[in-house]
C-alpha cells in the first residue's frame, strides 16, 4: 500500500475514500470539493503542497475529476497523479434495481 493524498468533487466522497482504503492505500490527506467542482491551478498546487508535506507517494483522483483537469497549468513537485477508476457492481437484488431504473426512463 502506498501513502496517498486524494481529491474529489463528487456527490458522495466517503465512497471514494472507502475504495482507496479497500485497495490497501494509506490516506495521508484528503481534499473534498463540491460535486462538479471547477478546479483551478491554485487548487491543484495546494493539493501538491500538502502531498509533499505529508510525504505522499501518489495523488489520487476519480475518473470524473480527472476530466476536469484538462488544460490546467500547475506546478507538480514530481508526485505522480493517478486516476482510480471504479466500475459499479450490483451485488444484491439486481432485478429490483433494473425495474426501478426502467421505471425512471420510460
Amino acid at each position: 500500500g502506498k501513502d496517498v493524498i486524494f481529491f474529489c468533487g463528487i456527490g458522495w466522497p466517503y465512497s471514494f475514500r472507502q475504495t482507496i482504503v479497500n485497495i490497501g492505500a494509506r490516506i495521508k490527506g484528503a481534499f473534498t470539493f463540491a460535486d462538479h467542482y471547477p478546479y483551478t491551478a491554485n487548487d491543484l498546487e495546494g493539493i501538491f503542497i500538502k502531498a509533499r508535506e505529508k510525504e505522499a507517494q501518489v495523488v489520487l483522483t476519480t475518473e470524473k475529476d480527472s476530466a476536469r483537469l484538462s488544460g490546467l497549468r500547475f506546478k507538480n513537485p514530481g508526485i505522480p497523479v493517478m486516476v482510480l477508476g471504479v466500475d459499479p457492481v450490483i451485488i444484491d437484488k439486481e432485478s429490483d434495481f433494473l425495474k426501478r431504473i426502467s421505471g425512471i426512463y420510460e
